[in-house]
């Protein structure tokens, strides 16, 4: 299927389909392929796939011989090729404890929240869920981890 859309409204924002507009969002079907064609002449290949997220929620002193946990994470998954990670700091949080960690200057947090995200085929997050498993259990840390599915697509412009 070939789409028309102004490159800068990419999202769906505007997008016709022969003399047809479409504005607001698509409904994108799972497994198929849309091509976007821009007004600039480009074209944009859109398919969106089923895949895992994981979650790692975790407090910033958590550490792994020295280091911060996250950051172990975070390594541990490139070097394995996962697809990518991010790890995000939060701001305020409580978790099972009842205790809250703010990044509030008054209160000078020194365990804020931090959360690892990682969007990968299923096996492969099976797979490294065993190597968080064993750092955990090595480090004593406390991980709480979720884990769902998610249509994922990444945008790029086709040669």
């Amino acid at each position: 299927m070939i789409l028309t859309a102004d490159c800068e409204l990419l999202a769906g924002d505007f997008i016709s389909e022969g003399r047809k507009k479409i504005v607001g969002s698509l409904q994108w079907v799972v497994g198929k392929k849309f091509l976007v064609e821009c007004n600039n002449g480009g074209l944009m290949d859109i398919r969106f796939e089923k895949k895992v997220r994981l979650r790692m929620y975790l407090g910033e002193q958590v550490k792994y011989h020295h280091r911060p946990f996250y950051e172990v994470v975070f390594a541990r998954a490139r070097d394995e090729g996962l697809a990518g990670a991010t790890v995000f700091r939060g701001i305020l949080s409580y978790g099972m404890s009842g205790r809250v960690h703010s990044s509030k200057i008054l209160e000078l947090s020194q365990d804020l929240p931090m959360v690892v995200e990682i969007v990968e085929e299923e096996e492969k997050i099976e797979n490294f869920l065993q190597i968080l498993a064993a750092l955990a259990a090595e480090s004593g840390a406390h991980v709480h981890l979720t884990r769902e599915e998610v249509d994922s697509a990444l945008i790029r412009q086709q040669e």
